[in-house]
């Protein structure tokens, strides 16, 4: 991986804040902690929220904004149907690095673990590089993307076409077992290992 600059917000174009915006709320999703949406921001309100005014409901009639709110419905039922995500909040047992140390590159990825043992995988990046052979250190076994911010139906490219992947045994992140796919810019990734 090679560094460059990463571009201020300011210089986004709309559907590249749009991409931004769903890698921070899967983000926010996958952390650990109760989670908080502000009114407006499921469907990417523009305007700051003013109590004395209504939501802007009516930003829904617009692609973006559609897809937006479909995302985050998309990504509310991940949560709830994927134990791993919130079974443990408060101790170091539901979380783990896999990597926290791509800051020049803007990627960070770990795992959430729920009271099995279990494990979904999380890797975000938050630059406007894209990865064409991004490899990321994984236990061994069959993984399955269960989110991908990047899918066109919520308003992102569709980079990715596969949607399962198998280890190979090649080094990466302190694991002797990898996979590598595609990373597109301001994406997020869950990976859920597959039951052997």
């Amino acid at each position: 991986l090679h560094s460059f600059p990463t571009r201020r917000s300011s210089d986004l174009d709309i559907p590249t804040k749009f991409a931004n915006l769903r890698a921070f709320m899967a983000y926010m999703f996958a952390h650990p902690g109760k989670k908080l949406n502000f009114m407006g921001s499921e469907f990417g309100q523009f305007k700051e929220w003013a109590f004395e005014e209504s939501v802007e409901f009516f930003m829904l009639q617009y692609d973006l904004h559609k897809k937006l709110w479909e995302f985050n419905k998309f990504l509310n039922n991940i949560y709830k149907e994927n134990s791993e995500l919130f079974e443990i909040e408060d101790s170091w047992d539901g979380f783990r690095w896999i990597s926290a140390d791509e800051r020049d590159n803007n990627i960070i990825s770990f795992e959430r673990i729920n009271k099995k043992g279990e494990k979904i995988a999380v890797i975000m990046n938050f630059s406007g590089n894209s990865y064409d052979r991004y490899r990321l250190g994984l236990d061994k076994g069959l993984y399955t993307i269960i989110l991908n911010s990047d899918e066109k139906k919520f308003g992102g490219n569709g980079v990715i076409k596969t949607k399962t992947y198998k280890t190979a045994k090649k080094y990466a992140h302190g694991r002797e077992n990898s996979i590598q796919f595609k990373l597109p810019a301001f994406t997020a990734l869950y990976l859920k290992k597959n039951a052997e």
